[in-house]
């Protein structure tokens, strides 16, 4: 399978948001920080939400579920996990970063 054809396999597993489109998190420490959702993707049955760090150019990234009307965001934990996820997200959203540059 080619990269193009497996790019276009997952295309349908991603949701774009406009870009004034934040969501709130509530850090370990008790302070908050607005950022902005970049999108949500699925990967293995697993719904994932990638969000732009504010004033930075880190991505951050989590498990996405919702609960009837609320929304949770649940750490990776699992650091294979994560690299292999982080990997995923820069495959499906490479055009996105390519038009910035």
């Amino acid at each position: 399978m080619s990269d193009k054809e497996k790019k276009e396999g997952f295309e349908e597993n991603i949701e774009f948001f406009e870009e004034d489109q934040t969501i709130d998190l509530v850090l370990d420490d008790g302070t908050s920080m607005t950022c902005d959702v970049i999108g949500l993707f699925e990967v293995d049955d697993v719904e994932y939400i990638a969000l732009a760090e504010p004033e930075s150019d880190n991505i951050l990234i989590y498990i996405y579920e919702e609960i009837g009307d609320e929304i949770s965001l649940k750490n990776i934990e699992n650091e294979d996990e994560y690299q292999a996820i982080s990997e995923e997200f820069m495959e499906l959203f490479s055009d996105l970063f390519e038009d910035e540059e």
